[in-house]
């Protein structure tokens, strides 16, 4: 069993977070985190007014989940990657390494993810599925198999979607 919590935090909480409060004093339940998604929007790295202070934003919130306490697991998620052109690719190509770096200073195993609502094929959706594997599989999990789960403790996990 997972317990899955999708959390509508207000923008103005990541802000002060960014602005140097710990995840722990903005939130009083991050501690309990067990695994943190920081999600960049593609049509914001799409877009040449947003793209740097989206990217921006990513890092500092990747620099402030290393002041978090025990650390979660992290990814790093590309939303709406189906937006991007050309150059936008290229941007996010170029940047995303750097990301998934920062997101190892806290999880040795971080992982990069990117979702779009249609692939360029027509497919719907894309990197969903191996984004909740990933959410749905705990720090230590054991290998499948293809008889029943031993029970697990739950796995809480925190996001917003922007």
């Amino acid at each position: 069993m997972h317990e899955l919590l999708l959390s509508d935090v207000a923008g103005e909480t990541f802000k002060n977070i960014r602005k140097g409060a710990t995840f722990a004093q903005a939130l009083n339940w991050a501690e309990k985190t067990d695994n943190a998604v920081v999600l960049v929007s593609g049509a914001a790295v799409n877009n040449n007014a947003t793209r740097s202070t989206a990217l921006a934003n990513t890092r500092t919130l990747l620099k402030q989940l290393q002041r978090l306490e025990p650390a979660p697991r992290v990814a790093v998620a590309l939303t709406m990657s189906d937006l991007l052109d050309e150059d936008g690719r290229a941007r996010w190509d170029a940047e995303k390494a750097a990301l998934v770096e920062l997101a190892k200073a806290v999880d040795a195993n971080a992982q990069l993810f990117e979702t779009a609502a249609q692939s360029p094929t027509g497919e719907s959706p894309v990197g969903l599925d191996p984004l909740v594997e990933w959410l749905t599989q705990t720090r230590d999990a054991p290998p499948r198999t293809d008889g029943p789960a031993e029970p697990q403790r739950p796995e809480r996990t925190a996001g917003r979607v922007r």
